[in-house]
């Protein structure tokens, strides 16, 4: 009997070690994913080739952390099941694991019903979160789910997703202040490899000075990382006994907590406005502290809350928040509607008046609601037609150096104008948008107006607005994996007169985790994921939960990317591990 009980504990003891190995492992591998910048050539879907008029295109920011997470991905699921089956465990489904697998089919559902399976598979530009990579989300939770078994090995987690947010936070406070590491010739060198020599001198980012995007690409997803950290150095603290580590964990919220003002991200800024006060309450009412300081810290961030209140740009936030849904009254487009007739266009006014614009070789012909020819008229830069019959003073200007073609109508007394702008590819005689063909199912573009200010939250409304009604074409099963930019109406020139999106912008993503799911993924990606989600806000440690919480509200107004989406795959997982019963 008693030889039984010793191996039984020395198997106990060896299942042990192998899931502290494994977890050392992925707090390495989780450390190093959000820093990845390395530069890679990759080729413009088909599809969209004709919109952003080039083949191929270099990614900085997103191709190798795709490959990273997969890679490792899938050696931990492998992991995972081996150690399940040399231990015994077993590969029973639980509430947890069945919603988990059920995502995982919805995903590849999606993929196996998509249109644009070659996206759909790897991902889009600049993000790749692919199939692939969705799926790697889905292997990464189950692995960590099967290793972590402690507080300790959520600790170990944790620490590391905090530690490698201190070195995001570093470069990006550099960059708040001026010092942009991959403008350097040592960044560079660091981020083009074999490619410099070719690419070094010319390689610039499409950022203002002082612009905080450190390894994440768009200063929004600073706000992302912000808004899930600072829950997780608080766990960090809590956890730890060693006050050189809480001064360390002190010294990186403060970095991140700069970064995320550097990086002017306004869905961030108001999460950690509601986020900060949560954590920091928390931490007060559980830790050991003395009971004067569990009174002033409150009075202390009500006090930070109504200073704040009184700073400008938090009262045009939140302006800008209550103005979301409440009505325009911009004045009414004077357009009617807009038809190709084989690669002629025709344009109805409101005030009834219909013009016709053909394409001629260099130029284009213009005809009045009789079908009468319109005299051209040559200015500096730019031939224009004036359309005699209009109420409203109505010119259709064609600009000879770029070929870019405007209708304008003004009122009156010329104060005001709306725009109609596209492009004309004279060697083809053709109109486009940058070098995509203009035809009549571009135009029909299906719209709600459930955002009245299209404008609100950085044009969100009107990407929102045009976003839904594609959910309805496809709501059980979604478009497949990161291929919102092909379905998306990337043509809408009824809709963009009224000056809210350029003519030529490529709408290339929902910003709106919870819409992006829905879209991807379906009713039933979504249904699945947020059981999920509740389950492991349910029976987590509150920090933990409130970090989920805190990518929700950030998810809102931000997509979801590789570097935050799979910390949140390793968090919903921890759930089952021991909650902390005490506190610093």
């Amino acid at each position: 009997m008693s030889k039984k009980k010793n191996t039984t504990i020395k198997t106990n003891k060896k299942m042990e070690a192998t899931r502290d190995i494994w977890i050392k492992i992925i707090a390495v591998w989780i450390f190093i994913l959000p820093l990845f910048v390395f530069g890679k050539i990759v080729e413009v879907p088909k599809a969209m080739q004709p919109y952003y008029g080039i083949v191929n295109a270099v990614d900085f920011f997103a191709y190798f952390k795709a490959v990273w997470l997969q890679i490792g991905a899938v050696i931990f699921f492998i992991g995972a099941l081996y150690f399940r089956r040399k231990h015994q465990i077993g590969y029973k489904l639980n509430l947890f694991t069945g919603t988990l697998l059920a995502f995982a089919g919805s995903i590849i559902l999606s993929f196996i019903f998509s249109e644009n399976k070659d996206v759909a598979l790897v991902g889009y530009l600049d993000r790749y979160e692919g199939t692939l990579s969705w799926l790697s989300y889905c292997m990464t939770s189950y692995a960590v789910y099967t290793f972590a078994s402690t507080k300790d090995h959520a600790y170990t987690l944790i620490k590391s997703m905090v530690l490698s947010s201190g070195v995001i936070a570093v470069i990006g406070v550099f960059q708040m202040f001026g010092f942009d590491l991959y403008q350097t010739e040592f960044g560079k060198q660091l981020i083009l490899g074999s490619n410099y020599k070719a690419m070094g001198q010319s390689l610039r980012f499409p950022f203002s000075e002082r612009t905080v995007y450190s390894t994440l690409y768009n200063q929004n997803y600073i706000g992302s990382l912000v808004s899930v950290i600072i829950p997780l150095i608080a766990y960090c603290m809590t956890y730890t006994q060693k006050w050189s580590m809480r001064v360390l964990f002190v010294v990186i919220a403060v970095l991140n907590l700069l970064a995320l003002v550097g990086s002017k991200s306004t869905g961030g800024l108001i999460t950690i406005a509601i986020i900060l006060p949560l954590t920091l309450l928390f931490v007060t009412f559980k830790s050991k502290v003395h009971v004067l300081l569990k009174i002033v810290v409150p009075v202390m961030m009500l006090l930070a809350v109504l200073g704040a209140y009184q700073h400008p740009f938090v009262q045009t936030q939140l302006t800008e928040v209550m103005q979301i849904f409440k009505a325009e009254t911009p004045e009414e487009s004077r357009f009617d509607s807009i038809k190709m007739q084989s690669n002629a266009m025709v344009i109805t006014m409101k005030d009834g008046t219909v013009v016709k614009l053909q394409p001629d070789g260099k130029q284009i012909l213009v005809f009045d609601s009789s079908d009468n020819e319109v005299e051209s008229k040559i200015a500096k830069n730019y031939i224009y037609y004036d359309i005699p019959e209009s109420t409203t003073k109505l010119r259709i200007a064609l600009f000879i150096e770029t070929y870019k073609v405007q209708v304008i109508s003004y009122n009156e007394d010329k104060t005001t104008a709306q725009r109609l702008y596209f492009d004309y590819q004279s060697d083809y005689d053709l109109f486009t948008v940058n070098y995509a063909a203009i035809n009549n199912s571009d135009l029909m573009v299906d719209k709600l107006d459930l955002f009245k200010n299209e404008s609100s939250f950085t044009k969100r409304g009107f990407i929102w607005n045009r976003t839904i009604p594609m959910i309805q074409k496809k709501s059980l099963l979604g478009y497949g994996a990161d291929t919102f930019a092909l379905n998306y109406p990337q043509i809408d020139l009824f809709g963009k007169t009224n000056g809210v999106m350029g003519y030529d912008t490529i709408v290339d993503k929902v910003h709106n985790t919870g819409l992006s799911v829905l879209i991807n993924f379906g009713l039933l990606g979504l249904i699945s994921l947020s059981i999920v989600i509740i389950i492991s806000i349910i029976k987590s440690h509150p920090l933990l939960s409130t970090a989920i919480i805190g990518f929700i509200i950030v998810g809102i107004v931000n997509d979801s990317i590789i570097a935050i989406t799979t910390l949140i795959s390793i968090i919903t997982a921890l759930h089952h591990t021991p909650k902390q019963k005490t506190y610093g």
